[in-house]
């Protein structure tokens, strides 16, 4: 019905992706007990990612790789704020050396979804500017040839 009402010109046009992540993030934020730390996600989600998903959006659709993408984003960077807790730092006091043991610790996919926390927290001076993040590994299968592909 919406749908409808979108494409006949009667509601306003909305992604109906951006809306489901709009929909997850509250419970999201209700989970995380440091007030400061939502207080970080809010900040990240008002001026990173919904800018981001709203462009991808305008460009193409929005998928639910997209959409799963997007909210493990915002997981990774709640996981990596109660990690550095634990280190007893906060954002503002991250080191390098953090940095460092974060990417040591975690598997490529943790590594690739927090980058666009880390690069916003840098960039928007949450966090330290001298940061370095490690490059990240590209990883290209060999192509699959086709009778070792099919299956039967």
């Amino acid at each position: 019905m919406f749908d409808l009402l979108m494409a006949s010109g009667v509601l306003l046009a909305v992604d109906k992706y951006i809306c489901s992540f709009q929909r997850w993030l509250p419970g999201h934020l209700a989970s995380v007990g440091n007030p400061e730390h939502v207080k970080t996600i809010r900040l990240f989600v008002t001026w990173r990612v919904l800018p981001a998903l709203r462009a991808r959006a305008e460009r193409s659709n929005i998928t639910p790789g997209v959409l799963r993408n997007t909210a493990e984003q915002v997981t990774y960077a709640t996981t990596f704020l109660t990690w550095l807790d634990k280190r007893d730092r906060t954002l503002d006091s991250c080191r390098q050396s953090d940095i460092d043991a974060w990417y040591a610790q975690n598997a490529e996919h943790a590594r690739q979804r927090l980058r666009a926390f880390l690069t916003w927290a840098m960039r928007s001076r949450q966090c330290s500017r001298s940061l370095s993040l490690p490059a990240m590994k590209i990883s290209r299968r060999a192509p699959c040839s086709a009778p070792r592909c099919m299956r039967t």
